[in-house]
């Protein structure tokens, strides 16, 4: 990683990473793009993705990434499921079956990216009034 970075600085390139680890994004990245199914899920600065992840793939990868000061007692939460079959992939949003969060409108249609700032989108229907729920993570988070 530190070759990549200096790489990345003397030659002043950028550079497309593709990884899972998002702590491993965070050293060598700005801004990062989180993919699910072959789609956009979120974009954002990596400041953003990190302090206000607004799609839960990107949440669920956050609570995966192990950390120094965590009690090493304390569980990583797995996304649960498994991905899904590409040749066969689900209606809706792909990640929908896996989405501890999923409603109705997340299985029938794919949602539009919300801007959430002229920087930070988020493909996800909680971002949006058509998704109402009681334990909406993102309530308010995104376009009326």
């Amino acid at each position: 990683l530190k070759l990549l970075r200096n790489l990345q600085d003397e030659m002043q390139m950028s550079i497309i990473f593709i990884s899972h680890d998002l702590g491993v994004v965070a050293e060598i990245c700005s801004r990062v793009m989180v993919m699910y199914g072959g789609m956009v899920m979120e974009y954002a600065g990596i400041k953003d993705v990190f302090a206000q992840p607004m799609h839960p793939y990107t949440v669920g990868l956050l609570e995966s990434i192990p950390s120094i000061v965590q009690d090493r007692n304390v569980p990583l939460i797995p996304i649960p499921g498994s991905p899904p079959d590409m040749s066969n992939p689900p209606k809706g949003c792909p990640f929908h079956p896996r989405c501890r969060h999923a409603r109705k409108i997340c299985s029938q249609e794919v949602p539009p990216m919300f801007e959430i700032s002229g920087t930070h989108g988020s493909r996800c229907w909680l971002l949006d009034d058509k998704a109402p729920s009681d334990n909406n993570p993102f309530a308010g988070g995104g376009n009326d």
